[in-house]
Parts: structure tokens; C-alpha cells; sequence
């Protein structure tokens, strides 16, 4: 793997990595105890989370809870290219003491409503905060955090314009919301 930046701070790490080659072995399933936020910047992927397969397209991201389980699958004979970013809660607390930009995380069941996809990527929102930090010049960390921020919040307008009749919560998702919470 080609890293090409990397960021790492007690609440945020951050990678940006170029594969030529990609090793499908090195993309089992597995799980993080962090949020993710995965952007897919180039390749023949489907991201399969919690069973659910997500085809991706380039400028897609998608959002994942703590011990959310994935994988992806990649055509290994194309170039593969992402940004993906890890962090804790506590990196809100001060900022959004009231976790809002984690509702899309936390309020659906495990495996949907992970992919946000712009309709125009060369013209999306999503587009112009990666850009701000895969281009980063000067203080790349600051830079990096208030561009996921800025992401995130575009992520929980955009979660919440999902109809509430879509959102429907199994007896598992209070299971694994608790877990995560309080265990």
C-alpha cells in the first residue's frame, strides 16, 4: 500500500492511500473501534458492509459505526485510491456536545444507509472537503479536521432528508446501539 498522507492525533487518524496493485488479502472483513468515514477516490470496488453490497463510484463515501463489520472487493487489475478517516466521539465533545453529527452513524440499523453518494461529484460538497484535504499545503491536521467536520455535518443534513418511514429499528440495532454505548 502507497500511503500518500497520513495524519494520526488521539482522536483522528487519518489516511490517504494509493494501491497499484491492491492485494485482495490485505481487505478481509474486520471491524474498527472507531467511526469511519471511507471516501472511494478511484478503482472497481463493491464495499460490502454487514452484508449489504454498496458498488462504488468515485467520490462516494460511506460512513461506519464502531464494530460495524466490512469488506471490500476490488477488481485487482485497476489502480485503487481512497481517503478513509478514524475517529472517537470525543473529538465532538467540546464542539458538539450533543453528538448530532453522529446520528447517522448511530441511528440506523447495522448495514444500511452507509453510502452517501453526490449526483455531480465534480461539483459536490463531499468533493470540495476531500479536496481540501487530500491538497492540504499548510497545516494539514487543521485543515484535516475542519474539512471531516464539514463533512460530517453535510452527511447529517443529508441523513436527516431520509424519510422517517425508511428508518425502522429492530430489536438488534437497540442491542449493538447499547453495546456500543455503554459496554
Amino acid at each position: 500500500m502507497g500511503v500518500i498522507f497520513k495524519y494520526l492525533h488521539n482522536n483522528v487518524t487519518l489516511y490517504y492511500e494509493h494501491d497499484n496493485n491492491p492485494n485482495p488479502s490485505n481487505f478481509t472483513l474486520h471491524t474498527h473501534e472507531a467511526y469511519e468515514l471511507y471516501c472511494f477516490l478511484g478503482g472497481n470496488a463493491v464495499y460490502q458492509v454487514e452484508g449489504t453490497p454498496y458498488p462504488l463510484k468515485k467520490g462516494d463515501i460511506l460512513i461506519l459505526r464502531p464494530l460495524e463489520a466490512h469488506y471490500i472487493n476490488l477488481d485487482c487489475t485497476i489502480p485503487y485510491t481512497r481517503l478513509y478517516i478514524y475517529f472517537r466521539p470525543e473529538l465532538l465533545d467540546n464542539i458538539d456536545p450533543q453528538k448530532k453529527l453522529l446520528v447517522p452513524y448511530n441511528c440506523r440499523e447495522n448495514g444500511t444507509y452507509n453510502l452517501y453518494r453526490a449526483q455531480d461529484p465534480s461539483k459536490s460538497i463531499y468533493s470540495f472537503f476531500i479536496d481540501r484535504i487530500i491538497n492540504s499545503v499548510d497545516d494539514e491536521g487543521l485543515q484535516a479536521i475542519t474539512s471531516l467536520l464539514s463533512l460530517l455535518f453535510e452527511i447529517y443534513k443529508a441523513f436527516k432528508n431520509i424519510g422517517k418511514n425508511e428508518i425502522e429499528h429492530s430489536i438488534d440495532y437497540y442491542i449493538i446501539n447499547y453495546i456500543n454505548k455503554d459496554i
